[in-house]
């Protein structure tokens, strides 16, 4: 929605004067607010899955380590 666009996007993005009068740019501007959000989110959700997966695997594999070979 708009209006977490203009709370939450950065100047750069919601800083144009042009901004209020033309619905087009408004909707590109937002458009180009959501995909970096997207995007930031997607990067942390990978870094979380791989931090999940070395942790499973450092459990699964503790076991073995301390069996007498």
């Amino acid at each position: 929605p708009e209006e977490e666009f203009f709370r939450d996007a950065p100047e750069e993005l919601k800083g144009d004067p042009l901004l209020k009068e033309d619905p087009h740019k408004r909707m590109l501007h937002r458009l180009n607010f959501e995909l970096f959000q997207v995007r930031s989110f997607l990067s942390i959700s990978f870094r979380l899955h791989s931090w999940l997966l070395l942790d499973c695997i450092a459990n699964t594999h503790a076991p073995f380590m301390t069996v007498p070979g």
